[in-house]
């Protein structure tokens, strides 16, 4: 199965850009990246729209896995996805992903091993965002770093952690 990226459609061109990049560069299609005009720090506003956008996209590729913002997220929009994205796959397998910026509490029970490639290949897709430089968060050594700290978790050279909401087997 092909993977699917649904995310809020960039307030500002330049971001829509640099989504698309980074998606290509982790192997994300042009035609499974789905984009929505949704008003940053308002999804709260829009919450039965966004429950409905994803109970059509559960309906159209009947996820394996489905991942979503942590539970205790801080920022509105990631909060709203949440509370909707578990409604719409309340019957998968899902996993909040960690956003350590993002969180005071992350309750880090579901490890992934990594090889160096794949921190490599987040760290190429999350350079692809020129606007969000500036940020502490988006800088490589940091990205390294935090899956080096994951996989010392371990025992491994990199990990990436993830929130175990539910899972189905």
């Amino acid at each position: 199965m092909s993977p699917f990226l649904f995310v809020k459609k960039a307030s500002q061109n330049a971001l829509e850009i640099e989504v698309k990049k980074a998606t290509s560069i982790l192997g994300i299609k042009p035609e499974n990246l789905i984009l929505k005009g949704y008003p940053v720090r308002k999804f709260n506003s829009f919450r039965q729209n966004i429950l409905e956008d994803l109970v059509i996209l559960r309906q159209n590729i009947q996820p394996d896995v489905v991942f979503l913002p942590v539970s205790t997220s801080l920022h509105q929009d990631h909060n709203t996805i949440f509370k909707e994205g578990i409604r719409a796959f309340k019957h998968y397998t899902v996993y909040g992903y960690d956003l350590p910026w993002d969180t005071i509490q992350f309750s880090s029970n579901a490890f992934f091993k990594l090889e160096e490639k794949h921190v490599t290949k987040k760290w190429e897709a999350l350079a692809q965002y020129e606007t969000q430089k500036w940020r502490t968060y988006c800088d490589k050594e940091f990205i390294y770093g935090l899956a080096r700290v994951r996989g010392a978790q371990i025992g491994i050279q990199y990990a990436e952690v993830f929130e175990n909401i539910r899972s189905i087997h």
